[in-house]
């Protein structure tokens, strides 16, 4: 029995389930090495430290916005959960370092 030609047996490509953990990874790593960097300059580097998550956020949210209206769903989702993890867990830290270390000297 034969197919017609405009019929195809081929599967639509499936994505892959581990870019999920890899973007929060990578993400997460990321934040924690800039913090990590920029503790040597002492209770002032948190503005750097807000700065740079600010703009980690806009990133993982437009690129999560981007990718889950393209075929990319689940690495828009892992974006979109980035800007979450950041918030959470970079702004907190920031709080916690910045009462460790004394507060801003204006």
């Amino acid at each position: 029995m034969e197919t017609p030609l405009d019929e195809s047996n081929t599967r639509p490509p499936e994505e892959d389930n581990r870019i999920f953990g890899k973007i929060l990874l990578w993400n997460f790593g990321l934040m924690l090495a800039v913090m990590l960097l920029s503790s040597i300059g002492g209770a002032d580097s948190v503005i750097f430290d807000l700065m740079f998550m600010i703009l980690q956020v806009i990133v993982n949210l437009l690129l999560g916005l981007f990718l889950i209206f393209s075929q990319r769903r689940n690495a828009g989702l892992a974006h979109l959960l980035s800007v979450f993890l950041v918030v959470l867990v970079g702004f907190g830290a920031c709080a916690g370092k910045l009462e460790l270390l004394g507060g801003l000297r204006f």
